[in-house]
């Protein structure tokens, strides 16, 4: 299930980056980002019938990074935390964290991935950064 709704977000995202005239976006109306959220919704109602916390995980779009289309990307993910928080969900930004960590965080890839897919170390990071985020959030 997790992998389908990946693909049908992925999928979607690239329909959205593949677009050419990158400076009339707007991520405020995006009907693509309406569909996200209605779905979030959903699943938050479920997740607060059943006493239980959604978190949102926001890996990074490493091979945009220096492309054009950053800006681009940067506003869709400004737009998704802004109404994420908004429906107090957490998120744990696996993007900053590793810019904060990582002077070099290609060390965090698996080599000749086309689609930057993380190694070992990557997803030992992740693994890490998100108990992290699990413990704190008992505490609270």
């Amino acid at each position: 299930k997790l992998y389908k709704t990946r693909q049908l977000i992925m999928y979607n995202l690239h329909k959205l980056i593949q677009k050419d005239d990158t400076n009339s976006y707007n991520a405020e109306n995006n009907d693509d980002l309406n569909i996200f959220f209605n779905v979030i919704d959903k699943i938050k109602k479920v997740t607060d019938q059943n006493d239980t916390k959604l978190v949102l995980v926001y890996l990074p779009a490493a091979k945009y990074e220096f492309s054009k289309r950053y800006s681009y990307l940067r506003a869709f993910k400004e737009e998704i935390f802004k109404n994420i928080k908004q429906r107090e969900i957490g998120i744990i930004d696996i993007d900053r964290l590793i810019k904060e960590n990582y002077n070099f965080p290609n060390i965090l890839y698996a080599r000749q991935s086309p689609e930057y897919h993380f190694n070992e170390k990557g997803y030992q990071f992740i693994a890490e950064k998100i108990i992290k985020f699990i413990k704190e959030d008992e505490l609270k």
